[in-house]
Parts: C-alpha cells; sequence; structure tokens
C-alpha cells in the first residue's frame, strides 16, 4: 500500500527548523481501526485453537461479528464531531459504567457470562475512545472551527450503538466461548 505524505517545516521560538512528515487524515484515522480488528481477530483465534475445525457457519458468523464492529466503531467519527462541538469530553465514565453494567447485566439472557461479555464491550468503547481523541487531536492541531450540522448524541446517535450492542450479544459465535452452561441453547 502507498500512503502519500507531505512534507512540512516548522521553526520554534529558537529559528530550529523541524521536519515533520504529515500522512493524510484518511489513513492515520484508520490505522487504529485496524490494529484493533487483528487485536480481535487473534483474541477469537485464540478461543478457537482447541477447536479441531471451522464450518461455513462458523466463518459467517465471525464475519458478522467483524461487521457489527466496524459498523460500530463507524459510528465514532459522528460522536467525535458531536463532542467537538459540545466540547464534550470523550471520556464520559457514567455514560460507559450504564454500558458496561446493561451489557453485564443483561449477558445470562444470551448465554454469555457476564465478566466476558462486560470485557468485551470495554474493548469496543476504548476502541471508539481511540478514534476520538485522534480526530480531536488532529482537529486540534489545525484549529477546527465547529462543524456546521452534527448529530444528536441522544436521539441519532445513542439510538444506533444501542442497536448495534444488542445485535452483538445475540451473536452466536460469542455464546459458544461463554464459560456459561446456558450458552449450549445459544
Amino acid at each position: 500500500m502507498r500512503v502519500a505524505v507531505t512534507p512540512r517545516v516548522n521553526t520554534n521560538e529558537n529559528k530550529t527548523a523541524a521536519v515533520f512528515i504529515q500522512q493524510p487524515a484518511q489513513r492515520r484515522f484508520f490505522r487504529p481501526n485496524w490494529w484493533l480488528g487483528l487485536a480481535l481477530v487473534a483474541n477469537l483465534a485464540c478461543g478457537c485453537a482447541t477447536t479441531a475445525s471451522f464450518t461455513a457457519a462458523d466463518t459467517a458468523t465471525v464475519d458478522r461479528l467483524l461487521g457489527l464492529i466496524k459498523e460500530r466503531l463507524d459510528t465514532a467519527p459522528e460522536v467525535a464531531r458531536t463532542k467537538w462541538n459540545t466540547k464534550a469530553p470523550i471520556q464520559d465514565l457514567p455514560r460507559e459504567k450504564k454500558i458496561i453494567d446493561g451489557v453485564a447485566k443483561g449477558a445470562t439472557e444470551y448465554g454469555l457470562d457476564p465478566q466476558v461479555a462486560g470485557t468485551f464491550f470495554m474493548g469496543q468503547i476504548e476502541a471508539s475512545k481511540v478514534v476520538q481523541n485522534a480526530l480531536h487531536a488532529e482537529w486540534m492541531a489545525r484549529r477546527q472551527p465547529p462543524f456546521a450540522k452534527v448529530a444528536d448524541l441522544g436521539k441519532d446517535i445513542r439510538p444506533v450503538l444501542d442497536r448495534l450492542t444488542s445485535a452483538m450479544m445475540r451473536a452466536p459465535r460469542l455464546c459458544r466461548y461463554s464459560s456459561n452452561p446456558a450458552a449450549a441453547n445459544c
């Protein structure tokens, strides 16, 4: 893959020149997603290491889960834009706790171990914050003014995230790796 770079020369207060290589924003933005996706696949692969073989249904289920993860990460830029305009902090501990507690509480309904489900979704939240922090750093560096139009976090974005959370909880592949005996019913 080829990446175009733009050299930029800056001088500091001592008039010492420094050269910065600036990658296009799009390339830098997707790099964290790629690594997080790779980490998830590696984690799933480690859990599957004892399985003798995979069926087409197994592969389709993992693909569906990865698609849901991507869809969830795709909401991060819109969340970042909204928080940029409202000057809201990226980390929202009460909201994060509410999500994790809700996932852990509902995990047994899906045959999942509450701790495994909570950890999985904490990873999803952390991945989203990585994207948001990267975008905010980029916008701060270029002194981005508020965006002309952003989605409403409560009305537009959270319902999408709630739908994706529910879909991820229903993913049958997660059930298979649960330590909960009820997972056999998934």
